[in-house]
């Protein structure tokens, strides 16, 4: 039976570890965020799991090399890990990656929030093997979706992860058996950086679709979504068939939705939340 290593991260992570258990493989040890801490997902539930099915589990602030050479694992597998994986090990152990966006198109950071940014019309997740840089590597599926009309950067966050489920269930077998196949990436490549947002300032100046696809991209509860300076006044711009979520921007965020604009239907008035 062949050894798995899992690293992973947020609630797909522990989804994908669940069907992992049903696999024909042997799970040598998981690696991801320490059991205590909280973040915007909620707290980080992977090492409670792991105790309660007996599995090995990994503080991802400790040296992976050194994991792996206390786990012996055969593969590695990577959902959402938050870290790049040295390039020793995939040089050493098959490593095999589930991004969440298509790829070559997309590998990085906050992949949903630059789509509708960019206007695109499809979306998917990605699983590959991993080389030697980021999000590269030889592509073994990758999905696509029609994006809805009027999506927000969480709805598409929740589709793209479903996805990624499917793609990761239909193929984790065969990565495990190696009976799998694979292409080369093939097309424009573009990386995001973690830090390479742009800016939630909207300028007024901007035409209404350029306003309405920024207050889509920056909706992702609990992040402060995007804003116009008006007579220096803050904006906060929501989308305005979702309005009634600003509750949830409330209870949940240090900031509150005092006003909000409805662009989605032309209005240049003001509501107060």
């Amino acid at each position: 039976m062949r050894r798995v290593l899992f690293l992973c991260d947020r609630p797909l992570g522990i989804r994908c570890l669940e069907f992992l258990l049903t696999a024909d493989c042997q799970i040598c040890g998981v690696v991801s965020r320490g059991g205590e801490e909280v973040n915007w997902w909620g707290r980080s539930s992977v090492r409670n799991f792991c105790e309660e099915e007996r599995i090995a589990w990994y503080n991802l602030s400790r040296s992976l090399i050194e994991i792996t050479e206390e786990c012996q694992p055969d593969l590695i597998i990577s959902v959402l890990y938050p870290k790049i994986v040295a390039k020793d090990l995939v040089k050493k152990i098959p490593c095999f990656n589930l991004h969440c966006a298509p790829l070559p198109e997309y590998g990085g950071w906050n992949s949903t929030l630059w789509a509708i940014l960019n206007g695109e019309e499809t979306f998917g997740a990605t699983l590959h093997q991993m080389s030697e840089g980021p999000d590269e590597g030889d592509i073994i599926e990758k999905g696509s979706f029609r994006i809805p009309r009027q999506v927000t950067n969480i709805e598409l966050y929740r589709l793209s992860h479903e996805d990624g489920y499917r793609i990761f269930c239909e193929n984790v077998s065969r990565l495990i058996s190696g009976r799998y196949s694979s292409t080369p990436q093939a097309g424009p490549r573009r990386y995001y950086g973690r830090t390479d947002l742009p800016s939630r300032e909207v300028c007024p100046e901007w035409g209404r679709e350029r306003i309405a696809a920024y207050a889509r991209a920056f909706y992702f509860p609990p992040f402060e979504p995007a804003y116009m300076m008006i007579e220096g006044q803050k904006i906060r711009l929501i989308p305005e068939r979702l309005g009634g979520e600003e509750i949830l921007f409330e209870k949940r965020n240090t900031w509150a939705p005092e006003e909000r604009t409805e662009i989605e239907r032309g209005k240049r008035g003001k509501a107060r939340g």
